[in-house]
């Protein structure tokens, strides 16, 4: 009798077909009780990222228990250990009040004993509330530094951290060997005025260069300043991506900015409490300037808010912009421009923005000597609140073709994209009661 031999297909198609499930974890879980062949595949994309979020309240007489994600991760680590090793990508979010979890949660220990292969850490908190240091067990405490000194780690994201002092966060991110990402944002240090002990200059390499840093929103300078010192092992001068949101501690953003002059994409974010006043009265070297960037620059981000009683922040704009060398690299400028009117203002004629602030930053887009490589501008204007009768008229298209369209009704975000491509939208105008080119209104 003639039998005819099943088709067995390579590996390696399989695993292609596999992969276009990788955002499908219902269709994942089904492929993965296929065969063993489908199974390697098929877990590396379910529990390539694990995020243990807080667990859900439970209404007082309920009787019901709902697991919380430790615990299940937990049970099923238990009942095979081998899933550890598929684990790359680990968040950790504590609660806030009757959801918070990690202090008290003995799996969330064992958790991370025996993960080895994690690439990507984070820790944060679901709410603008602290996560303090030293009010966290011991053991727990040991086991998230046991997390920052695999050799597989490679990011860290760190948000709403409270540290005694800025040496003892650097004492936890100094195990980080092969640190390539760092992300940190309201980080707090009750000591940080603290004399810092004096540490010897280290060598070149053994610091841990950076390709991406993140400075969120409140992060004391404090962070910044010891990270600049020579004694840290974090290196922020070899950085291809920055974005840092400022505060009013203009000196210290500024030294980070100038030390990063290797940095391809740099993103500014000025907060909406910044006090531009106390800028101005700074001597040069303690204002920002991108003069030390300009020969690498590629792309270029920055978002300003205008608030009540707030200095406009365009003048700001236009002086970062403006350096004696012209940016050779650079092919990209995106600025958002945020206008914040509190609605028992909403009408009052003192917080009405003024274009045409906007005409020197116009000249210097256009002028092609400080922008020889300039490809694309991207303009936003955004609202807090819609306003009406508030916007200017618009023009866009060429300069042999030119419409105009009135924009008189609320709206929240007008967007505009002015393309350079061979110099066609190089003469375009700013004024009182006209915005520039390419209209995108959403």
């Amino acid at each position: 009798m003639h039998t005819t031999k099943p088709i067995v297909l390579p590996q390696e198609v399989i695993d292609s077909a596999l992969d276009h499930f990788h955002s499908n974890p219902v269709a994942l879980k089904a492929c993965a009780l296929v065969c063993h062949a489908w199974l390697h595949t098929s877990r590396t994309h379910l529990f390539r990222k694990v995020s243990l979020q807080p667990p859900q309240v439970v209404a007082p007489r309920s009787t019901a228990k709902v697991p919380s994600d430790s615990q299940r991760l937990y049970t099923l680590l238990r009942s095979d250990p081998g899933i550890a090793r598929y684990i790359q990508e680990l968040v950790v979010c504590e609660g806030m009040v009757q959801r918070e979890w990690i202090a008290r949660d003995q799996g969330l220990l064992h958790i991370l004993r025996a993960l080895h292969n994690v690439s990507r850490f984070e820790l944060k908190r679901s709410a603008a509330m602290p996560i303090v240091w030293d009010t966290l067990p011991i053991a727990l405490r040991e086991a998230l530094g046991g997390i920052l000194q695999l050799p597989s780690l490679n990011e860290v994201n760190l948000v709403g951290l409270v540290m005694k002092s800025p040496s003892a966060l650097f004492g936890l991110l100094k195990e980080c060997r092969n640190l390539r990402t760092l992300e940190v944002s309201h980080l707090a240090f009750p000591s940080a005025t603290e004399p810092m002990s004096p540490e010897s200059e280290l060598e070149p390499s053994s610091r841990c260069g950076l390709d991406v840093l993140v400075i969120g929103p409140r992060t004391q300078p404090a962070f910044i300043d010891y990270m600049l010192r020579p004694g840290s092992r974090i290196d922020p001068s070899s950085t291809r991506e920055l974005s840092t949101s400022i505060s009013n501690a203009f000196p210290s953003f500024a030294r980070l900015i100038q030390s990063a002059t290797l940095t391809r994409r740099l993103e500014i974010i000025l907060m909406n409490d910044i006090n531009l006043r106390t800028y101005w009265d700074l001597p040069p070297h303690e204002r920002l300037t991108l003069e030390h960037n300009a020969p690498f620059l590629q792309q270029l981000s920055i978002r300003a808010d205008l608030t009540q009683n707030r200095e406009d922040p365009l003048l700001w704009i236009q002086a970062l912009l403006m350096i004696p060398s012209p940016f050779l690299s650079l092919h990209t400028i995106s600025i958002v421009y945020t206008i914040y009117v509190p609605d028992p203002y909403i009408n009052s004629p003192e917080v009405q923005p003024d274009f045409t602030a906007w005409a020197p930053i116009d000249a210097l887009l256009t002028a092609e000597d400080a922008f020889p490589h300039l490809a694309r501008v991207r303009l936003e204007f955004a609202l807090e609140n819609p306003l009406v009768s508030m916007w200017p008229r618009c023009s866009y298209g060429t300069s042999s073709s030119r419409r105009q369209c009135c924009v008189r009704r609320a709206c929240y975000r007008l967007v505009l994209t002015i393309p350079v491509d061979d110099r066609c939208f190089r003469r375009w105008s700013m004024s009182s009661d006209s915005v520039p080119i390419v209209l995108i209104l959403y």
